[in-house]
């Protein structure tokens, strides 16, 4: 077996490290996957947002904002977007190709369904889904859901 010279190893590592960065990266830059395989119609558009769960005693809230006011293409795809995840969330579908939840966790969503409602409210370059429930086993099926979306999706986050 032949080994390798300094420079052979430099190029492998090298390598190595650049295809785990596009793939990676790629699906948040709307190539494949990330937004555009969950739904979203401006995956483009959609990387010029971010993501931020924020649990509250109730229920949980799902924000997407726009990097600038003044990008109106970008809070139009999120508005789009959080509409189509929204009536998503709504039919029970809780599973998302970017992040991944447990299926016995979206199998217990589903199961709780007619307790939480779902509503969007868009102001300025922020849109909003707010999942609430007034059954506090709900809610926490809620926040264990909101933080796996969380841990999985590199630039999302969860608030207290």
């Amino acid at each position: 077996m032949q080994r390798l010279d300094h420079n052979s190893w430099v190029m492998l590592v090298g390598s190595v490290i650049v295809g785990i960065a596009l793939v990676t990266l790629i699906p948040y830059y709307g190539l494949v996957g990330g937004h555009q395989e969950h739904g979203a119609t401006a995956a483009g558009p959609l990387s010029a947002s971010s993501h931020q769960y924020v649990a509250l005693p109730d229920g949980v809230d799902m924000v997407m904002t726009a990097q600038s006011d003044a990008d109106i293409e970008t809070i139009t795809a999120i508005q789009a977007h959080m509409q189509e995840e929204a009536t998503r969330f709504r039919n029970g579908d809780y599973a998302d190709d970017m992040a991944m939840s447990s299926q016995d966790l979206i199998a217990a969503l589903r199961d709780h369904q007619a307790d939480i409602t779902v509503k969007v409210v868009a102001a300025g370059a922020t849109s909003t889904i707010q999942f609430r429930s007034q059954d506090s086993a709900t809610v926490a099926l809620l926040k264990t859901w909101a933080d796996q979306m969380s841990t999985h999706h590199t630039d999302h986050s969860m608030q207290p």
